[in-house]
Parts: C-alpha cells; sequence; structure tokens
C-alpha cells in the first residue's frame, strides 16, 4: 500500500466527484479536460460502471487517457465536440467540466441526455459568472452540480480503491525526479506540461542508491534495486522519468507536482 500513498490525494478528488455525480452503471460520461483532475475522475468513474469520453486541447494525454480507462480522446472543442459526442456516442449522461468557461458549458448542455448532469469542476474565479440556457435545463431537466475538492472519506475510499487493486492509479504518474531537481521538474511542466500528468518528487537518500536516480537499471543499483519487483510506472525500468522499483522509497515522504499550465485543468500545479 505505501508503493501508492503520493497517488491517494489526487484520486481523493475524483472519488469525491465521482460521488457527487449520482453515478449509475450503465452511464456514459464525458470528462472535459483530461489533466489530474480529470482522469482521476475518469479512474473512479470507470471503476463505478460509466463510458467514458475524454476531450483536451492535448492529444500526447491519449495514451494516458486510455490507461485510466477513456475509451477515446478527442482534441476537438465547441461545436466540433458536440458533433463528435453525437457521432460516438449520440448522448451522455453526465459532463465532467473541469475548465466551465462558456465554450465547455455551452458543448455540456448540448450533448447531455435528459436528466443528465453537468458536474462544475474547475476553480472559480473571483466573480465568475457562467450562461445557462434555461430553456435546456427546464426541458430536459438537467441537473448542475457543483464540485470542490473532497472530504475526509474521500481519502478513505481512495485508499480502499488502491489496496483492493480497483483502482491501478499509476497512469498518473508520469515521473520522477530528486527533491534536489525540484527546479528541473517544474522546468518539466513548464516546457512539456503536455506531457505530464503528476510529477512525483522524493528525497534522495530513500531512493535505495544514486545509481537508480541518475537513471541506471536496477541491476546497476543497491541490492535492494536488483531483487525488486516490477517497477510502478509504466515507463518500466528504474530511472529520472520514472518510479524506481527500489523498495527503499516510501510514497508516504514523497511530494507530487501537477501539469500542464492548460486551461484544461485550472486547478494550481502544486
Amino acid at each position: 500500500m505505501h508503493r501508492y500513498g503520493a497517488l491517494v490525494e489526487p484520486l481523493a478528488v475524483g472519488v469525491h466527484i465521482v460521488g457527487r455525480s449520482a453515478v449509475r452503471a450503465g452511464d456514459t460520461a464525458l470528462v472535459i479536460g483530461c489533466g489530474s483532475i480529470g482522469l482521476a475522475t475518469a479512474l473512479v468513474a470507470e471503476t463505478s460502471g460509466v463510458r467514458v469520453f475524454g476531450a483536451d486541447r492535448y492529444g500526447e494525454r491519449a495514451t494516458a487517457a486510455l490507461a485510466c480507462g477513456v475509451i477515446d480522446l478527442t482534441t476537438v472543442g465547441d461545436k466540433a465536440l458536440a458533433q463528435w459526442i453525437g457521432e460516438h456516442t449520440g448522448s451522455v449522461d453526465i459532463v465532467y467540466d473541469t475548465v466551465c468557461s462558456p465554450s465547455t458549458i455551452d458543448v455540456a448542455q448540448r450533448v447531455l441526455s435528459p436528466g443528465g448532469r453537468l458536474v462544475a469542476i474547475a476553480s472559480a474565479k473571483p466573480g465568475q459568472q457562467v450562461k445557462l440556457d434555461y430553456s435546456a435545463l427546464y426541458a430536459r431537466e438537467l441537473s448542475v452540480v457543483g464540485c470542490r475538492y473532497y472530504v475526509r472519506n474521500d481519502f478513505v475510499e481512495a485508499a480502499a480503491l488502491l489496496e483492493s487493486g480497483r483502482v491501478d492509479a499509476t497512469p498518473l504518474h508520469t515521473a520522477t525526479f530528486a527533491l534536489d531537481d525540484f527546479g528541473v521538474a517544474v522546468d518539466q511542466l513548464e516546457s512539456h506540461g503536455q506531457g505530464h500528468i503528476k510529477i512525483l518528487l522524493t528525497p534522495r537518500r530513500r531512493a535505495g542508491c544514486p545509481a537508480v536516480l541518475k537513471g541506471g537499471s536496477a541491476s546497476d543499483g543497491c541490492a535492494l534495486c536488483r531483487s525488486a519487483s516490477k517497477p510502478m510506472a509504466p515507463t518500466g525500468a528504474c530511472g529520472t522519468n520514472s518510479l524506481p522499483s527500489c523498495s527503499a522509497i516510501d510514497l508516504r515522504d514523497v511530494n507530487m507536482l501537477s501539469g500542464p499550465l492548460s486551461p484544461h485543468d485550472s486547478k494550481p500545479i502544486w
């Protein structure tokens, strides 16, 4: 369980969002903005029996999105996104909107089925307002649900999902850096943010051996590295850009950064 410690918090966000949206097995959902929040939501929704489609401006996120249970991802927006949903599934029962711009709210109202739920997730800016088509809400009995962060029980449920194996949150983790390289990690988010979901920071002294953090394979490292089980990270062997398999790592002592600085992910980058 300790290997997944750093992923409990981002997954708890998804637990809270899905819990607020009154999901039912067999529902279809659209996630607008497939950053850390959108993909954590997709992971939990898919576990609840929801068919999930995704939209994000960055096509580089398709691999992570598919690994998180998203059926298909598109980079189109506005009316083209509504048309894409129409071609793929007709309409959806839930829209998880991590952006909440005028255009994404408009798309949500276009693609929701009768009785559908628009779940507004993006952090509200001071004085921010959104325009709703009341005639659409009235005719199709749509619901609008606000969602803000999480509560204690969401952490408990997120930890249980990880411990049971029902959710594999490792696709959220896209890189690992030593705490000494914090600046490099931030530079990665700023320059290549579209390729990252969560960057993990780990104290060098707990990483088992310098060889692993410098990009060497497990066989180059200490006895713990050589005898460790398979790595968590989807990229494979121990290294700077994947989670080392060294069993000396304790993820309860790490921090994570989120990327990128994208209008499809309006939370702060850490």
